[in-house]
């Protein structure tokens, strides 16, 4: 007897680790300043673009209490977790953002800058997602916004061809918030994508937090759940309230404000009931959330102040309010509440997941690095020399001409690169575009900026030329 006992004792001590799961929150839109946390790192400066929009009607205090008040979730993941005050996108824009995030590899190695190249180009039809590679060790689910494709589930490009087991959301660019007509749910009897009816009054931030507690709840975690739970808040259409139990709250004197801040409190009290489901499954502390946005806000009235702040610029745009967005991971009991001002990329995201996988993000190519160690503690690491965007310096996501016709594909070209201390930034030249870095009357075609210099206002590309060229070979390697 006391040799059988001896041997279960040892054969429960070898059985390997069953690993964590993972919660990949992605938001829509939203911009780097709606995160408190993220603009006491830049010293509570607003961006002068969004004062010259918005006026200065609101002062920093309030509208720091109000963003309080509507991210308490969020806001204890960044005292408890890990705050990432530097993370960029690989686009300003959402869909080669997104191939960006599920690939683990820039979207400019597909040949994908924007939304238009997304619809109409895809990716080869060789390539092997992450996802895919992870299915011995995670069940996948993928709930919400995808946009890695077409409008279409029969290209290749769907969750499921990309190597989720579940699917539950829409593939295109934006939805109705209510009513919407282009949910589906992807049937594995059939294996056809289903069309689900929206009920009335059914908030889609609502149901897509329910399906995630749906998914959560029926799992048998005999092997660790990945969630993808990639909300379409706070995109567009913002035109109707958010449910009266959220809305009801706030009452800044802005209506603009008042829904932003609804829609993001709909996000958190989700992101609170998913939490309260792992813990009730006894799986909370053996989950690791992580959480960002795809890029910047737009530069419309309805993503109110503070927006993208501190930084210039816009979605669409190759500036830092189109490419720096909240990022924060957190393990409830394994992280502890710390700040990595280093840069990172939405491209480590799959690479930091396939790492807690036990899978060696190098070994499937991916441009992204993992996170995990960073996660864990060691935030003294440099996690890259350097991040690299390309695109298209585009105004309202496209290029406005002199007679005001909009045509996206004549975007001026434009990139970026960004180490610990400098960022240099190159936009094609052309004589009729909107916005940008100026100096005086020329559009200037290089600037080099210190990172600290969040509004990009004192270019020392001319006093620093060693510097930015060792920056440019760095991009064009």
């Amino acid at each position: 007897m006391f040799k059988i006992v001896l041997l279960f004792v040892f054969f429960i001590v070898c059985l390997p680790a069953r690993g964590e799961n993972v919660v990949l929150i992605l938001m829509d839109d939203m911009g780097y300043g709606y995160l408190k946390a993220n603009l006491e790192s830049q010293d509570k400066k607003i961006s002068p673009d969004i004062l010259k929009r918005d006026g200065d009607n609101f002062p920093y205090e309030k509208v720091a209490t109000q963003f309080t008040k509507a991210m308490p979730t969020l806001n204890s993941m960044v005292d408890n977790g890990v705050h990432f005050t530097d993370a960029y996108t690989t686009s300003p824009l959402c869909g080669p953002s997104r191939l960006s995030i599920l690939t683990g590899k820039n979207n400019a190695s597909f040949g994908i800058y924007n939304n238009i190249d997304v619809n109409q180009t895809g990716l080869p039809k060789d390539i092997i997602w992450p996802v895919e590679t992870l299915s011995s060790h995670y069940y996948s689910v993928a709930i919400g916004k995808w946009h890695a494709r077409s409008n279409r589930y029969d290209l290749g490009d769907d969750p499921i061809t990309a190597g989720f087991d579940e699917f539950y959301g829409f593939v295109g660019h934006g939805t109705p918030y209510y009513e919407s007509d282009k949910i589906h749910r992807y049937n594995p009897s059939s294996k056809v994508f289903d069309k689900v009816t929206q009920a009335p009054g059914e908030y889609l931030t609502e149901v897509f937090t329910d399906e995630t507690l749906a998914a959560i709840n029926k799992h048998t975690f005999n092997k660790p759940l990945f969630v993808y739970l990639s909300y379409n808040a706070i995109h567009g259409p913002l035109g109707k309230e958010a449910p009266k139990k959220y809305s009801s709250k706030f009452k800044t004197g802005n209506d603009n404000v008042d829904t932003i801040l609804s829609y993001l409190n709909a996000v958190d009290e989700g992101i609170k009931n998913i939490q309260a489901e792992l813990k009730a499954k006894g799986e909370l502390e053996n989950t690791v959330f992580m959480f960002l946005a795809d890029n910047g806000s737009p530069g419309g009235k309805s993503f109110a102040y503070p927006s993208n702040s501190p930084f210039a610029g816009f979605k669409g745009q190759i500036l830092h309010g189109g490419l720096r967005v909240p990022m924060i991971a957190y393990q409830k009991g394994k992280t502890t509440g710390t700040v990595y001002q280093n840069p990172v990329s939405s491209m480590d995201l799959m690479a930091t997941v396939m790492d807690y996988a036990g899978m060696p993000p190098e070994s499937n190519g991916l441009h992204g690095r993992s996170l995990m160690n960073v996660i864990k503690g060691s935030t003294s690491v440099v996690v890259h020399k350097n991040i690299f965007v390309v695109g298209q310096n585009a105004v309202n996501f496209s290029y406005i001409k002199p007679d005001g016709e909009s045509d996206r594909k004549l975007a001026p070209g434009s990139w970026l690169v960004r180490n610990k201390k400098w960022v240099l930034l190159y936009t094609a030249d052309d004589q009729y575009l909107e916005t940008g870095i100026r100096s005086g009357d020329n559009y200037e075609h290089y600037g080099l900026y210190k990172a600290s210099d969040v509004h990009l206002t004192t270019n020392l590309y001319d006093k620093k030329p060693n510097l930015a060229n060792r920056m440019k070979e760095d991009f064009f390697e």
